[in-house]
Formats: structure tokens, sequence, C-alpha cells
């Protein structure tokens, strides 16, 4: 069911632009073959997602969804994408959506080829709520269905229940502030995302397969018996 109010966590970003002083710098961004769309009709790397990530200087486990740690990259886990985006509001630990503290605003990579992103051409950023270089944290990713441009944003995807995955957990060392320190790229986990039909609905798919296979019986039949 669509939700009419957005929670705080999703809808809002800081009240103002935080200054950097203090915080802790970082890179995002994916290489090909990180996210994978395994919606119909074309499962595989696609351009039609936008993504973001949550992270934690304490919590060591994301209980995202309680049927998987991450999304597979072949979409044979179906699961609620509703109960997902519920999940991640009220995910257990200090788990926040990443935010730069250089803007302000809610830290958005955004798709390339072969399901590669990228945010802000892979320029490091101040890390909203962390405290300096050094820092240790854990980071899991989040992808979902930008629909055509009608999701673009947490708030939207969320009010949508937009298909959605996640990678599971990794770490990351905050580094200091440009020039004198380089942020590092690391490797994120390749997950998936997609929309998974309802029971009905392959139920249905079902019943026409079986009504067909029937339908080349009888006529195998009547042909025999010419």
């Amino acid at each position: 069911m669509k939700r009419l109010v957005i929670t705080s966590i999703l809808g809002v970003v800081a009240a103002s632009a935080s200054t950097a002083f203090g915080q802790g710098y970082i890179i995002f961004g994916g290489g090909p073959h990180t996210v994978w769309d395994f919606s119909p009709p074309t499962p595989g790397n696609d351009t039609s997602f936008d993504t973001t990530f949550l992270w934690s200087s304490t919590a060591t486990v994301a209980a995202i969804d309680s049927i998987a740690a991450s999304t597979p990259t072949n979409g044979t886990v179906a699961f609620d994408s509703a109960a997902a985006w519920a999940d991640f509001e009220n995910v257990s630990g200090d788990w926040q959506f990443a935010v730069d503290a250089g803007t302000g605003t809610n830290v958005y990579g955004l798709p390339g080829n072969l399901g590669s992103f990228t945010y802000d051409d892979e320029q490091s950023f101040a890390l909203s709520g962390s405290t300096g270089a050094g820092e240790e944290i854990n980071i899991y990713v989040i992808a979902w269905e930008t629909d055509g441009g009608l999701y673009t944003t947490l708030a939207a995807a969320e009010a949508g229940d937009a298909a959605v995955g996640w990678s599971s957990v990794f770490g990351y060392t905050l580094a200091g502030a440009p020039p004198g320190s380089v942020a590092s790229e690391t490797v994120v986990p390749a997950f998936g995302f997609g929309a998974v039909p309802e029971p009905t609905a392959l139920a249905l798919a079902g019943m026409g397969g079986l009504s067909m296979i029937f339908l080349r019986f009888r006529k195998a039949n009547s042909q025999s018996r010419l």
C-alpha cells in the first residue's frame, strides 16, 4: 500500500548545509556489473536506477529484510518492496542515509554503463555526521528502479514502493579533506533489484501454460485419429 506520509529519515535532509570541518571524506561509486536489474523484459545490467548508501560507525549487521542480508543478481529471491523500505527506516543500530556535509543534501549515485554508478563524478565529499579521517564505518548500498524518472528521490521511491535492492555490508575507512588526503575506492558487493510478479500473476501464467499444453495434446490426439 502506498504511504501518504513520508518519514523524515527519507524525505528530509539536514536542516541546513553543515560545515565540512571535522568530517571524514569518502568516494561513492560502483564499477560495471555492480547493480543488476532483473526486471522484465530484458534482465541484466541497466541504467534505470539510482543509488545511495546507509552507514554506521557502530552497527555491523544490516537487518534489512528478514529473508536476506542482500539481494541477489538473478532475481530468484522474492520480497516485498514496501516492507524493505519500511525496514530501511527502522533498521536496527544507528544506520543513517548518506548526506553530503558540503551541500546538506542526500547523496545519489547516478547510473552509468553496465550497472555502474557514481556520485559527483567520483569526487570525494565530506560525509555528514562522521568524525574525521581514519574513522572506520560500515556501509550498505541500495538501488531502486526510477521508472523513467518518476522515483529519483528517496521520498518518491518510498512513496511509490519502487523496486529496490541492497548490497551486503562492507567496511570503509574515511579520509581527511583533500588535497592533503585522498579518499580510497573499494569494491561494492554486487546486488540486484527488480519487480517481482504478484502470486496471482504467477498462478495465472502457470494456468495459461497448462492450457497451452492441454490444447496441444488435444490437437495431437485429434490428428492421430485421422
